[in-house]
């Protein structure tokens, strides 16, 4: 029995507008591009994986405090920074 692919969790359009004042950090099991560039574009600050959250929670929560996007460094690693910043003009 084969798994159907999975797909974003559904987010609101644009997060922020619900509370303009709160940054929101994503905090998943999901490291696909889909994912990331889903809750990117509704307007969270940040993307967490569940298997780092205890070494990166603090670092993800103070960067969206600030205002600056955060996201897990496996991501880092597979998604270049550029790639993102290519592809969300708006952020």
């Amino acid at each position: 029995m084969q798994r159907e692919k999975q797909r974003p969790s559904s987010l609101p359009s644009s997060l922020p507008q619900t509370s303009p004042s709160t940054q929101i950090v994503i905090l998943s099991v999901h490291a696909t591009l889909e994912h990331i560039v889903r809750a990117l574009r509704a307007g969270a600050k940040g993307y967490l994986l569940k298997e780092a959250a205890g070494s990166e929670a603090v670092e993800a929560i103070r960067a969206a405090y600030a205002g600056r996007r955060f996201l897990s460094r496996r991501i880092g690693q597979m998604v270049p920074e550029r790639y993102l910043e290519e592809h969300l003009d708006d952020l």
